[in-house]
């Protein structure tokens, strides 16, 4: 019996492979070498597979690489394709990177059609952990009792792309929906304070906030367009106001404009926000050279506000470096947070300073340089860029201490025009 149902399985399995399209090859391997270069060819072609899918120009950047390594195996040696695959939706799913699912699993289908029915199977597991992690345990299991087959409605709506739609729903229907009012308020005076923005990009602006009270709901990791939209609307009107007090970004037609998420720099302990530059494989590479990404544990749309003003000064003059190579001065690491905490005094002044992880008052070298920094007025910095180029190249210390002996004792000169020390 259970010789006849495998046996049935095969057949069915052929037949779902041959109307993909799928041609199975048998190739005989004499040696280790022919062993190896068969091995090689099937991963070069599997890869080069799934990046001319088009559901995979989609995916955010950290979504790329980690989705594309789970179908390789590549980091899963004792794991199945739909184990790696499985793992990886529920990183997405834990971290509110929802929009990702659908796409995820439609390039899996494209890879392993035979198997894709095991993969939708842990779904409902899934969405029942999501939901609890937005409210209570009871409330969730009330609402699934009260809504037999809410399972398959969730199988079905990541065959049919409405997953994310469903998701939202479950939210409503279990109480996790909440609308974020001071950051609302923030965004709309971010919008109402910005001088000499052209009246187009005003319009697009107003556009996004009609879309902000349900944006707000969803983690600013989130890659979606309006996630993607609220996430640069925020840094467009932060480097406007930058460009209008320090002068305009040395690299602005060559910096992507939407800040993003990626859990893999915070896997290898790189957990702050930061300038990154892209790989030269990746579609970004062709447009842009740098772009601002923020650290992953900062998931909170305040926490966000905190991170992008504090980068956003970063990218007046993007540098990009192995990481513990990068020389700057200690004048841009406290002008970032100076900016950083008057754009959070001025917009959210009850938010905690614990909440977006603000250096202040610690000791650190942030807390250091900020409490230097912030005795210099804006007149004065945009004169020290315009003589160094950039706050982290202050090649000339006595010059600095000059232009800068008004406000600073030597000691405090002395700490800005040096090189700035993490640690």
């Amino acid at each position: 019996m259970n010789a006849k149902a495998s046996s049935e399985r095969g057949r069915l399995n052929r037949e779902i492979a041959q109307k993909s399209g799928f041609t199975e090859i048998k190739l005989i391997a004499r040696s280790d070498q022919d062993r190896l270069e068969i091995e090689n060819m099937r991963d070069m072609q599997l890869q080069r597979f799934i990046e001319q899918q088009p559901e995979f120009s989609t995916l955010a950047p950290p979504v790329k690489p980690a989705v594309r390594d789970a179908l390789m195996l590549k980091g899963y040696p004792q794991s199945t394709h739909q184990g790696a695959v499985g793992q990886i939706i529920s990183i997405m799913m834990q971290h509110g990177m929802t929009s990702q699912v659908v796409p995820t699993v439609k390039i899996y289908a494209s890879c392993f059609p035979t198997s894709v029915s095991y993969l939708l199977k842990s779904f409902p597991g899934k969405v029942h952990n999501y939901l609890c992690r937005h409210t209570d345990a009871g409330s969730v299991l009330t609402w699934a009792e009260q809504n037999p087959g809410w399972e398959d409605r969730v199988i079905a709506s990541v065959l049919d792309g409405s997953f994310d739609e469903l998701l939202y729903q479950m939210r409503i229907a279990v109480g996790a929906m909440t609308i974020n009012q001071p950051v609302l308020t923030m965004l709309r005076r971010l919008k109402e304070d910005a001088v000499g923005i052209n009246p187009a990009a005003l319009e697009q602006a107003q556009q996004i906030l009609n879309n902000a009270p349900e944006t707000l709901i969803q983690s600013p990791r989130q890659w979606d367009e309006h996630c993607n939209a609220l996430r640069e609307f925020i840094l467009y009107f932060l480097l406007a106001d930058l460009e209008k007090r320090y002068g305009e970004m040395a690299d602005g037609e060559r910096t992507f404009k939407v800040p993003f998420y990626t859990w893999q720099r915070e896997e290898v302990g790189m957990s702050a926000t930061g300038v990154v530059t892209f790989n030269d494989d990746t579609e970004l590479a062709r447009d842009y050279d740098y772009a601002l990404c923020i650290g992953w544990r900062y998931d909170q749309w305040e926490q966000f506000f905190y991170q992008a003003a504090l980068g956003a000064v970063f990218l007046l003059n993007p540098r990009s470096a192995r990481l513990g190579t990068l020389k700057t001065s200690s004048l841009e690491a406290g002008v970032a947070v100076r900016y950083a905490e008057e754009m959070l005094d001025k917009y959210l002044p009850y938010t905690g300073r614990a909440l977006v992880d603000s250096p202040v008052g610690t000791g650190n070298m942030f807390d250091r340089a900020y409490r230097a920094a912030r005795k210099l007025p804006d007149n004065l910095l945009r004169q020290v860029r315009e003589e160094f180029g950039s706050f982290g190249t202050i090649t000339d210390p006595v010059r600095f201490a000059d232009m800068t002996s008004d406000f600073l004792t030597p000691d405090e000169a002395r700490l800005l025009s040096s090189d700035f020390r993490y640690s």
